[in-house]
């Protein structure tokens, strides 16, 4: 029993030396002028971030946020012992309210701070040439029994249970899956089942109505080209797009709630 006692204060000794030995080495750290000019830029520069807007059953992405990760920042200057902005590291901060904790919701937009809009292809062989001859980012809906590996992002476009599981091997193996649905109402719950981020369009171009859509283009839009829309009213609301200043990304990208 006396051996049990010694050894406990033992322990003892050595978490209380070991808490106190931790205090010196923070209190020393903290008054080290490159932490102090660390922690004051920290409090200075750092951009919150934006929660998802929920709307019933949709939603519009947020944004992470970011700020200084002071301990990676201290490490990565203590070498050289100067404090410099460019060698500050910094981390994102994730919104509360987010994408990934509401899958079963229906994007129906990018978040307008992008300052961008996305483009999905639908059946329409002459518009995606039109996209990949031009370079533009676009989403192509595919399909197994017409599937090209294209220089395009690719969504799984099956409805049925069957064939969406041969095109998820087949995006797989290709490395293309960026595991978003367009989604409508056959496929809706095969797609919430296979955990996709459901999107719908909020704009569609069709053989018709090029007139009516252009003045609803925003930042943030999702752009349907259905089957029967021409190549040269394509080609006008791209033009339309980049006069008013809006950037053209892949579908992935607009939704994404990362901050480069």
């Amino acid at each position: 029993m006396k051996r049990f006692f010694e050894y406990i204060g033992l322990v003892a000794i050595i978490l209380v030396s070991f808490y106190y030995t931790n205090r010196l080495a923070l209190l020393i750290q903290n008054q080290n002028p490159i932490m102090r000019s660390i922690k004051e830029v920290a409090t200075k520069e750092k951009n919150q971030y934006v929660n998802a807007q929920i709307q019933g059953d949709n939603i519009i992405p947020g944004l992470n946020g970011f700020e200084v990760n002071i301990e990676r920042s201290f490490i990565k200057m203590r070498r050289s012992g100067i404090f410099s902005q460019h060698n500050l590291v910094w981390s994102e901060t994730k919104p509360s309210i987010s994408l990934a904790e509401n899958k079963e919701k229906i994007i129906i937009k990018g978040n307008r701070n992008k300052n961008a809009v996305a483009f999905i292809i639908g059946n329409n062989e002459d518009v995606k040439s039109y996209f990949t001859s031009n370079n533009i980012p676009a989403s192509l809906i595919s399909y197994t029994d017409s599937y090209q590996n294209e220089n395009l992002e690719l969504l799984n476009g099956e409805e049925n249970k069957n064939e969406f599981n041969n095109m998820e091997s087949i995006l797989n193996k290709d490395k293309k899956n960026v595991h978003i649905c367009l989604v409508n109402n056959q496929n809706k719950d095969i797609c919430l089942r296979n955990k996709k981020y459901l999107v719908k369009e909020s704009i569609s171009l069709n053989l018709n109505n090029l007139v009516d859509i252009r003045s609803n283009i925003t930042s943030g839009s999702i752009i349907l080209i259905t089957q029967n829309a021409r190549v040269s009213d394509v080609n006008i609301l791209v033009r339309q797009v980049r006069f008013q200043g809006l950037k053209i990304l892949p579908l992935s990208e607009l939704i994404s709630e990362k901050t480069k």
